[in-house]
């Protein structure tokens, strides 16, 4: 009977509203939960500002290689212009040494100059084509308005000869399909 009476209390207890030090007990349990999220929170906080400190670095080194990126691009590119005007001086000056060499040469006499001029002539020529530069626009060739640049005109009486350049006061150039500079021609015409 004592059993019988031992177990009616414990099923009165289960029914009973819990006691004073039971809402204690679980105010301390919201207490330690709350203390665990918000140290979670804390740590996942940490570990995104270290990660956005990571990025901001990140970003900082990308910015400055970009920067150098830049200036190196700079440098090229002013070192190529100068390699580009060097190697066009280059051609220039044996051209400047055959005349130099022509008028030692022609001394008083005139005429011995005309083969060095030719020489000079020759000299340039070759070093235009050697950077892919053409001369255009000679006389008897036809007239083309996007090459050549009519000063006047030249009356003729062949119809062969209309509309083709009768003299040429300027030669004119071309690079690959590009017109550095039209000829300067005179036309014949009616």
């Amino acid at each position: 009977m004592a059993d019988d009476v031992k177990d009616l209390r414990e099923d009165d207890a289960e029914g009973q509203v819990p006691s004073a030090s039971e809402p204690e007990a679980s105010e301390a349990d919201e207490i330690r939960i709350f203390r665990s999220e918000l140290a979670k929170t804390q740590e996942a906080l940490e570990q995104a500002q270290a990660e956005a400190e990571d990025f901001k670095n990140k970003h900082l080194r990308a910015l400055a290689e970009m920067q150098t990126i830049r200036r190196r691009t700079a440098s090229d590119i002013e070192r190529a212009k100068n390699q580009g005007a060097d190697s066009i001086v280059l051609s220039v000056i044996p051209v400047y040494d055959d005349l130099r060499r022509a008028l030692e040469i022609a001394g008083d006499e005139p005429a011995k100059i005309i083969p060095g001029i030719e020489q000079v002539r020759e000299t340039l020529k070759r070093n235009l084509e050697g950077l892919g530069i053409q001369e255009m626009g000679k006389a008897g060739d036809e007239f083309n308005p996007e090459l050549h640049e009519a000063l006047t005109t030249m009356p003729t009486e062949d119809e062969n000869l209309k509309g083709k350049i009768a003299q040429v006061f300027e030669s004119g150039f071309v690079k690959d399909d590009r017109v550095i500079r039209v000829a300067r021609v005179v036309v014949y015409a009616d």
